[in-house]
């Protein structure tokens, strides 16, 4: 097995954090709009009406009222489920799946 030098190291590691922004930046472009309805949320959480009221209650969603009707923020839901340990790509897959982009 080949050891890396330093110098391989530190431009693979430089490649990486390019890698990590360009991939951060994708992600954040991908989202069109920023709110669902609570249908939609309910469907990318896999969650209860009452658990989504739970975690909009507790400041880890973000909820709008226009009107009569509610919405959730989309960024917010990633970023709960960022928190809940789960894998990018399958926060990404599950926020195309309900939401069309």
């Amino acid at each position: 097995m080949q050891v890396p030098t330093i110098e391989e190291h530190l431009e693979l590691k430089a490649e990486i954090m390019l890698l990590k922004s360009q991939m951060a930046q994708l992600m954040t472009a991908r989202i069109k709009e920023e709110w669902v309805c609570v249908e939609v949320a309910q469907k990318m959480l896999n969650c209860s009406t009452t658990t989504l009221w739970r975690l909009g209650k507790d400041n880890k969603l973000s909820v709008q009222k226009t009107g009569r009707k509610k919405r959730i923020g989309v960024q917010s839901i990633r970023s709960y489920l960022e928190s809940c340990r789960y894998h990018p790509a399958a926060i990404q897959a599950r926020i195309e799946q309900y939401y069309n982009i």
